[in-house]
């Protein structure tokens, strides 16, 4: 089991992570088999398997619970595993020549694994295991990897066992991105896990041991500028030897692997002179200057609701852009006077409001009424979305095309069920809204002066303040 975790393949590749065998206290082995596996979909099982054929537990459809039971793992040499959020998913029973033996299966939240002799080193690094990593152009940093591969051959007949080892050392460079958030480097790393190979493996190395709201901080960011989701399959903590001190597990979000079809579509330029080569003191500058806005712009929520945006079917993706663009308008808006978001001046509102309300409560009306009729003249004075929106632009210096904002009423009508008439003008009124995205976020936190027209052909790039060609 400890080999399993050392040797990096638990958390992210395997399919069958953990396999043993339970033991009683009095150290006499039982017949119950504990497996961990994870799935193609990237969630994490837990098996296990005894003699017997037990009832399996009522779950009614549709019941919601909350999933708070634990399972702990001791070894004899202090090694430590606790398996987070278990929740029972069904059973298997099949009869054997010793009678009856279930599988019941769990669905799992996190697996964490402390390693009994490292407990007492210093974690000097953090590394997270990726999948979904950009897979076009040079990254201009270079990394040393060493590989080690243990295979390990094992007779065994009654009581008695012989294991025989063997190592193959392999050494190569990897190319690298690189960055410094406030007093921490971090490095993104391809690999080239043959198991995964098709999902773009890699890992993101943190100098010292950030927690986790820096770590999904630093993600989102660097995800947004390469322009593709990366996908969390868990992290390991090691000290500066190289010896894992503890690990986590955790089931892959990719949205059913629909951001595994998604291609690279950075926001912003991302390369100098070469069209492969990135550059970068651009890349280094894009995510340093999200990440010091993060909470401003409220980057976390964006960043969900911009890739669930970007996986879904173009009939409803208007609406999710549009979600995203709503959400950067009120950062922007934040803080600012009333009269952004309202059409009429104060002291006339207020007496306008005045008129209303006398002539309301003299009249006799229903009660329901009454109230139904107060809140539409409440709506009266809120400016629409669109001419929000054009505040927000004019406020950041911005243009606004009339193909964008024609964009932007279509996914007023999507949100209602109305189907485009042209699939062609949609997908490009799609891909006008994800660019009106990428512009305003670049003139809310400067993270960089152009973005990339993905609207129109051969994908140029223009100033911030440029209206894209379908525009």
């Amino acid at each position: 089991m400890e080999e399993a975790f050392r040797e990096g393949t638990f958390a992210p590749f395997e399919r069958d992570m953990v396999t043993l065998a339970a033991e009683d206290p009095s150290g006499r082995r039982q017949s119950t088999r504990v497996v961990a596996r994870r799935h193609d979909d990237l969630g994490i099982v837990l098996e296990l398997t005894a003699p017997g054929s037990p009832k399996p537990p009522i779950r009614r459809a549709g019941e919601i619970r909350q999933i708070n039971e634990d399972l702990q793992l001791v070894d004899l040499a202090g090694h430590r595993a606790v398996v987070r959020a278990i929740s029972w998913d069904g059973q298997t029973t099949t009869l054997g020549r010793n009678g009856p033996e279930t599988t019941s299966r769990y669905s799992v939240g996190a697996i964490e694994w402390e390693f009994g002799g490292s407990r007492r080193l210093k974690p000097a690094y953090t590394v997270e295991w990726l999948l979904n990593l950009p897979s076009r152009g040079i990254w201009p940093a270079s990394a040393k990897l060493e590989m080690v591969e243990t295979i390990v051959r094992t007779l065994s007949e009654d009581d008695s066992v012989l294991r025989m080892r063997r190592q193959q050392r392999s050494v190569g460079l990897s190319r690298a991105l690189y960055v410094r958030l406030g007093d921490v480097d971090v490095w993104l790393l391809r690999t080239s896990d043959g198991r995964d190979a098709h999902r773009d493996p890699g890992l993101l190395v943190f100098g010292g041991v950030p927690n986790q709201a820096f770590r999904d901080r630093a993600r989102h960011c660097i995800s947004f500028v390469l322009g593709r989701p990366l996908v969390l399959l868990g992290h390991a903590e090691y000290a500066a030897a190289g010896a894992a001190i503890r690990m986590r597990s955790v089931p892959g979000f990719s949205e059913k692997g629909r951001m595994f079809d998604l291609v690279d579509l950075p926001p912003y330029p991302m390369h100098a002179t070469s069209e492969s080569l990135v550059a970068s003191d651009r890349f280094a500058s894009a995510v340093t200057a999200l990440f010091a806005a993060y909470d401003q712009t409220g980057f976390q929520a964006l960043s969900w609701s911009y890739w669930y945006a970007a996986c879904a079917p173009f009939q409803s993706a208007a609406v999710h852009f549009g979600g995203v663009v709503e959400q950067l308008q009120r950062a922007c808006l934040r803080g600012a006077p009333d009269t952004s978001k309202t059409l009429l001046l104060d002291e006339t509102w207020q007496s306008l409001s005045e008129m209303f309300t006398t002539w309301l409560a003299d009249e006799e009306l229903d009660p329901k009424l009454r109230k139904i009729l107060m809140g539409k003249f409440n709506g009266l004075n809120q400016a629409p979305l669109n001419l929000q929106l054009a505040r927000v632009m004019a406020a950041l210096d911005l243009e606004i095309g009339q193909s964008e904002m024609d964009a932007w009423r279509h996914r007023n009508r999507a949100a209602h069920g109305a189907l485009p008439s042209d699939m062609a003008s949609a997908i490009r009124g799609n891909t006008l809204l994800q660019g009106l995205v990428h512009r305003i976020l670049a003139a809310l936190t400067g993270c960089s002066s152009q973005y990339v027209d993905y609207a129109s052909l051969d994908h140029p790039t223009r100033h911030i303040n440029t209206l894209a060609a379908a525009s």
